[in-house]
């Protein structure tokens, strides 16, 4: 990937994340609405007695359900008009990319060929959000599908809250206090109350799963709309290969931070992408013979830059910009849970590779960035620590990733199938190291 396509794969990334986060708020007054009419469901439960839960299973159970579905109606409809919309920019940058190698000047636009809205909608509905389940099916979309039928998302719902509070129940929980676990209520001036999102609450699920949902749809309408590029444009000539490219962030997860770089002469010796909910990884056309250098990566760090003695947070004006121009940790990224200091670093091919991988990227990171990688916490930072003694002993980055990382896919091996189930970080106490 040269460096005009790894800018397009930037803006990508952002664009999706931007698509991603304008679904979430458009829906955000019905999500605060619905947990409001569960919490008040919940909070309607006998606080004892022997039928308690099958009074929450009979009669409270099923108005949930009735609570939850205009939320789930009004994020199907947001997640499939962001995708339309989003379909022309898409296919812009599919273009892009193949006219950024050179492959052809008069690239084939192939939605202009027909009715663009009916293509894009045909797309986004048919988008895989979870494996083998399309967005009309996770939604009720789908043609024939019963409408009396409960949607997939909504019972996934439904289920998470019924957990939730049979948990409660048998736990001998307070009704205010299973109500407490579905969302948070704080009283305004006016009398009524307020919902609030708090991690561990059943809120808090829902709306992950929902963005995870938005998230990976829009990857996936991406997926198809470079596809159907490729198919109006044939590629003529054994120079042309297809190579998977992961951000080189430490977000990154240890199924897709190997496939980095990997090239195949076929987009179909892939697995297909996006691999796993919020995967960001996508598969460009490059040509093989061509040799990039330098890639950038983002380093991490938990500590308040400064300059010249000065934190960045005092710093304005052009001895502001003048500090971040410097190569200073800038602006915060949430990574693993915690909210960390980035900044930009240049990433170097490493012995006779043609272009660096995601092992370089971790092998030439700070100490922490890598231990943010391999999971952070203790754990992160003892996998890091075996990985830079692999390192030390004379293995390449990917060999030593491979030591940390079980079944993770190999340079030249077949990777038209990659289960996420099966790629992992290896536990602590199953470490190896050089001469053990």
């Amino acid at each position: 990937m040269n460096a005009r396509q790894l800018q397009i794969f930037i803006r990508q990334s952002f664009q999706a994340e931007k698509w991603a986060k304008s679904v979430m708020a458009d829906v955000r007054p019905e999500f605060l609405l619905a947990m409001a009419r569960v919490r008040d469901i919940v909070g309607q439960l006998p606080s004892e007695g022997l039928f308690r839960e099958a009074d929450w299973r009979r009669v409270y159970l099923p108005q949930v359900e009735a609570a939850v579905k205009p939320y789930t109606d009004a994020l199907a409809q947001s997640v499939v008009g962001a995708m339309v919309d989003a379909g022309p920019d898409m296919e812009v940058q599919a273009i892009n990319q193949l006219k950024a190698v050179g492959l052809i000047e008069n690239t084939l636009p192939p939605a202009l060929l027909a009715a663009p809205t009916a293509n894009f909608t045909r797309l986004a509905l048919t988008s895989e959000v979870v494996e083998g389940t399309s967005l009309m099916r996770l939604f009720g979309l789908a043609p024939g599908q019963e409408p009396q039928t409960t949607p997939p998302f909504t019972r996934s719902q439904v289920r998470v809250i019924n957990q939730k509070v049979n948990a409660g129940i048998l736990a001998g929980d307070t009704t205010e206090a299973i109500a407490k676990q579905i969302a948070g209520a704080v009283p305004t001036p006016i009398g009524a109350q307020r919902i609030t999102v708090a991690k561990g609450t059943v809120a808090h699920e829902i709306e992950a799963w929902a963005m995870a949902i938005a998230r990976t749809g829009i990857q996936d309408m991406n997926r198809q709309v470079s596809e159907q590029v490729w198919e109006a444009n044939p590629i003529e000539g054994d120079e042309w290969v297809y190579e998977w490219v992961s951000a080189m962030d430490p977000r990154v997860c240890p199924v897709c931070a190997p496939l980095d770089g990997k090239t195949r002469p076929k987009r179909s010796d892939f697995p297909q992408w996006p691999l796993h909910f919020n995967c960001r990884c996508t598969v460009v056309l490059i040509n093989k013979d061509e040799k990039e250098d330098v890639r950038y990566g983002i380093e991490v760090s938990d500590k308040e830059p400064t300059y010249k003695g000065r934190k960045l947070s005092e710093l304005k004006g052009a001895e502001r910009r003048e500090a971040l121009a410097s190569g200073l940790y800038a602006s915060k990224t949430k990574v693993k849970g915690e909210k960390l200091y980035r900044r930009t670093k240049p990433i170097k091919a490493e012995g006779r590779q043609r272009r660096p991988s995601y092992g370089d990227y971790v092998d030439q990171s700070t100490e922490q960035t890598q231990a943010m990688f391999f999971g952070g916490g203790n754990a992160g930072a003892e996998r890091a620590r075996n990985f830079r003694q692999w390192v030390d002993s004379g293995k390449t980055p990917d060999q030593a990733l491979s030591k940390v990382i079980i079944n993770m896919p190999t340079r030249t091996g077949p990777i038209k199938r990659v289960d996420p189930k099966d790629v992992r970080f290896r536990p602590i106490k199953d470490l190896l190291t050089p001469g053990s």
